[in-house]
């Protein structure tokens, strides 16, 4: 049986011993009627701090008169808890055992406890703990009144203060009590603790004191740093007087016109009798409105102003706004407030916009320039009517700013600006009821700052186009620009002028682009020379200054005509080729190309567009070769029908010359083709047709070679036209070499092909001369006859063996002119041996030396001087005598010799002779046979 049971012991005195009587309880199981609790030792008391050390307890409860064993009740913890073991203070009436929750992040945390015989959850478990984030001063405090502002309490009164938790911005969280330190600074009391249902917010109340005060609600953390709204300020105000203002006013012009059927805004401001700014109520003013109704009050300034709209009834005419204290009936300041409610304008209103720039629609950026739109109301055409600018609606696509509409006339017009902020174009609108009034939309153009890229072109229509006659105009444009390309501008932008003014006038600029482009025109009067300058604001423009030159008629007595082309000669024009022709206008004066005309003869050449690079001085144009073929052709210039000077003006236009075109050259030497260093070889140039016929050339029509490359070529230079050309080979300045030099027409070969040219060496004494009569004895010489001398050119330099030299390195003479004279030197092997003859006198005879020298230092070469002989002819006088050296010395034995010698003469006395001066013979040839002439005196004697 379930029950209380008492067992007693006593000695036998009857006195219990020490425990006696002991009771105990014979229970039973328990039932899940068994409730259980936990409190975490914080409030709310199921949230604990995620910081917090201590452990929560928890408590299994028993219905009233049951008792239990701890062994009849198994806790458990959530994840990551622990539960300890149960304790009981009250004999299993009811059992305590500690839970001490995870150290996971904060959150929910169940403590279950279940029947341990069959597991069933007892009343209350699964318990649910909840383990709080550490509050932050992202946690909030407010006070309401329950009036408007709600921070404005009357004497006495009593605000509902909220403190709201959070861990971080935005972050609302569970807290504990134990987290904020409450007070307050002024005389007001506070109504703690805080108290809280689920610890996301906690409340307390304000009591305030009797009369006018100011007081704060500060709520810190426990590291004592401030909360947010923290402290939070209420007031204690006395009520409002008439000294309160009101005032209403609509969003658009005039601000007292209300359209029909739309609102205005009033504002009621609390004061005091001084007229200083106060904290009121809402309930402490009574509003009426007539010709539409008003909207409840609200407060955003802590209860000093109140706003309410006042909705305008559908009929136009005068309307007001009253406000009155409600506890003394009195009409505060401006109260009633007049308003005049007006009906809509139509699209018949009226756009117009001006600025003072030029073009009106432009606004230079950089000057902060502003233009002023007026828009005029209008119900019919002609009928003005008062009205508000809430009826239009502007807008603008692009660039810049609007400002608001104001009125100067109490609603009949409206003004607002458009300001340019920032460069580029824009369409500003202005319409009524989704309709565009009369004149919108209006083309804005917000302009940039025009820089030195800016242009200035001028043209007078002449050649060149600054050029103008006396009576007539240029036209000009400007162009703006900045760095980055084309740009519209204002006319402020740019500044022009003249001088000197004396020679002409010049028109405004006007713009029918819109300040892409300027014109203007500047009219000559006065011959001479001007200057036009247009200028940015920092500078001048590309092509400023301008230089104007009103010039004159043409006079054809002082102008002068003049072709070249770029060839050689200047004359002459390859087909394929262009001469350019220059007028010069002469006497220090302008021209204008069309007072002249040019022209051409012959039909060949054609002439291109005359230019000037000088503004005029000059004019130059070119004759192209291709056309007609090849002759000359006349440039003919004129002024009215007069040839100016120079002209016609021949040029000739050539064909390529062929390769029949003849090359010669002569080093002006013997040889002719052997030149010292660093000297030249003449060479001419005869130019052929590909008939063989001469013709005209230009000298870039020939082309050389040298093989190996030395020495250099001169420029080919023509004196007859083109129909020869000379030039020049200069040898190099070494010695002792030779090159192959070839002529080329049109890149082909001269048929005569290639000559050698050799650059000479410098010979010495060690040259040596050798003369042959052709007579015996060799060095003596019948008059009238010649002897032949050979020189051999040496250089001791080169181991004295033979080099190339030129006759002029050597000196040729002989010591008896009288008897005989020598040639002028040849060389048939180029300069290695050079011939010369020494020509007998035909009267005169006698003994001669033929000497020949080196020309540098006069040394004599080897053999020199070289003696001969000229012999007169023998006469009847000279002598025969035989002798066989046997007695008698007339007869000779058998093949034996006779000696017979044959002593020359003359009249006058003996002299030399040579054999061939004497025929001998023997008439009987069986007899025997003669021997040749031999001498062994020079000549004196013959022997045979």
């Amino acid at each position: 049986h379930l029950g209380v049971a008492t067992v007693q012991v006593l000695v036998p005195s009857g006195q219990d011993i020490v425990g006696s009587p002991f009771q105990f309880s014979v229970v039973g199981l328990p039932s899940s009627a068994a409730t259980l609790t936990c409190d975490t030792g914080y409030f709310p008391t199921i949230n604990i701090p995620y910081d917090s050390a201590a452990p929560a307890t928890c408590t299994v409860s028993l219905p009233s008169g049951q008792l239990a064993q701890a062994r009849d009740f198994t806790p458990s913890a959530g994840t990551g808890g622990a539960v300890g073991a149960l304790t009981t203070t009250d004999g299993g009436q009811s059992f305590q055992f500690p839970y001490d929750p995870s150290s996971a992040a904060p959150g929910a945390e169940a403590v279950a406890v279940a029947l341990t015989h069959d597991t069933t959850a007892i009343a209350g478990s699964p318990f649910t703990l909840y383990r709080t984030p550490t509050a932050s001063v992202d946690t909030s405090i407010a006070c309401d009144s329950g009036r408007i502002p709600p921070n404005a309490l009357p004497s006495s009164g009593v605000a509902i203060c909220t403190l709201t938790v959070r861990s971080g911005p935005g972050a609302t969280a569970r807290g504990v009590r134990e987290s904020f330190q409450v007070s307050n600074t002024g005389p007001g009391t506070l109504g703690l603790p805080m108290n809280s249902t689920d610890g996301y917010s906690f409340t307390f109340y304000y009591q305030a004191i009797a009369g006018d005060s100011v007081d704060s609600i500060v709520v810190r953390l426990q590291n004592g740093q401030h909360v947010e709204s923290s402290p939070f300020g209420l007031v204690m105000q006395a009520f409002p007087t008439k000294e309160s203002r009101l005032a209403c006013r609509t969003d658009a012009m005039p601000t007292h016109h209300v359209p029909a059927t739309q609102s205005a805004y009033c504002t009621v401001q609390a004061r005091d009798q001084l007229g200083l700014s106060i904290v009121g109520f809402a309930s402490q003013f009574e509003v009426q409105a007539i010709g539409g109704v008003t909207g409840p009050l609200s407060t955003s300034d802590g209860g000093y102003s109140y706003v309410f709209v006042f909705s305008a009834g559908s009929v136009p005419g005068n309307a007001s706004v009253s406000v009155r204290l409600n506890e003394t009936m009195e009409y505060i300041q401006f109260s009633p407030f007049p308003l005049l409610i007006v009906s809509p304008p139509t699209a018949h209103s009226t756009l117009e916009c001006t600025s003072p720039q030029y073009p009106v629609v432009t606004l230079p950026v950089a000057d902060l320039a502003e233009m002023v739109c007026t828009v005029t109301a209008y119900d019919s055409p002609g009928s003005p009517v008062q009205t508000s600018s809430a009826y239009f609606h502007s807008t603008l696509t692009g660039a810049g700013n609007l400002t608001g509409m104001v009125t100067p006339d109490h609603g009949y017009t409206f003004e607002f600006t458009y300001k340019a902020l920032e460069v580029g174009d824009g369409t500003l609108a202005t319409e009524f009821s989704g309709l565009p009034l009369v004149g919108s939309p209006v083309q804005v153009h917000a302009t940039a700052r025009a820089t030195g890229d800016s242009r200035l072109v001028c043209d007078s229509g002449n050649n060149p186009p600054n050029n103008v006659r006396q009576g007539e105009y240029l036209s000009c444009w400007i162009y703006p620009q900045d760095s980055a390309g084309a740009i519209r501008a204002a006319s402020v932008e740019f500044t022009i002028d003249h001088t000197p003014q004396s020679l002409g006038s010049r028109s405004d600029a006007i713009t029918e682009d819109v300040g892409l482009t300027y014109t203007f025109n500047y009219t000559a009067s006065s011959v001479g020379a001007a200057t036009l300058r247009a200028r940015h604001r920092n500078g001048y423009l590309a092509g400023s200054p301008l230089s104007i030159n009103v010039v004159p008629p043409a006079n054809a007595s002082f102008a002068l005509l003049h072709c070249a082309s770029l060839e050689h000669p200047s004359t002459n024009i390859p087909i394929d080729a262009n001469a350019l022709c220059q007028v010069t206008v002469g006497q220090g004066l302008w021209g204008i190309a069309d007072d002249f005309t040019f022209s051409h003869t012959n039909g060949r050449g054609n002439l291109s567009k005359v230019e000037t690079r000088d503004s005029g001085r000059t004019f130059q144009f070119t004759v192209a070769g291709g056309i007609g073929g090849a002759g000359p052709t006349d440039i003919e210039v004129r002024v009215q029908g007069q040839h100016i000077l120079g002209s016609p003006f021949t040029l000739y236009v050539t064909d390529p010359p062929s390769s029949a075109s003849l090359l010669e050259c002569d080093s002006g030497n013997i040889p002719d083709h052997n030149v010292k260093i660093l000297m030249p070889i003449q060479c001419n140039i005869t130019v052929k047709g590909p008939s063989g016929t001469n013709q005209q050339a230009v000298a870039s029509d020939f082309s050389f070679s040298l093989a190996p490359d030395i020495g250099s070529w001169s420029t080919p230079l023509s004196t007859d036209f083109g129909y020869t050309f000379s030039l020049e080979w200069t040898a190099p300045k070494t010695a002792g070499q030779s090159t192959s030099a070839t002529a080329f027409a049109s890149g082909v070969v001269f048929a005569g092909g290639s000559q050698m040219f050799y650059v000479a060496e410098t010979p010495d004494a060690f040259s040596e001369v050798v003369c042959m009569t052709g007579e015996n004895p060799s060095m003596n010489l019948r008059r009238s006859r010649s002897a032949t001398c050979t020189l051999t050119s040496k250089a001791y330099t080169v181991g004295a063996t033979a080099v190339r030299s030129i006759a002029s390195d050597f000196v040729f003479s002989t010591s008896n002119p009288l008897v005989g004279q020598l040639t002028e030197p040849t060389s048939s092997d180029n300069g290695y041996t050079f011939r010369f003859f020494l020509l007998a006198d035909t009267i005169n005879w006698g003994e001669t030396n033929v000497e020949v020298a080196v020309a540098e230092g006069g040394a004599h070469v080897k053999h020199s001087p070289r003696t001969l002989y000229v012999v007169d002819d023998a006469t009847p006088e000279t002598t025969l005598d035989c002798t066989s050296g046997y007695t008698p010395s007339t007869n000779v034995p058998p093949t034996r010799t006779a000696v017979c010698t044959i002593k020359p003469s003359n009249s006058n006395s003996t002299i030399r002779s040579v054999a061939s001066a004497f025929l001998y013979s023997n008439t009987v040839p069986a007899t025997g046979s003669l021997s040749s002439i031999t001498t062994d005196d020079q000549g004196a004697s013959f022997e045979f």
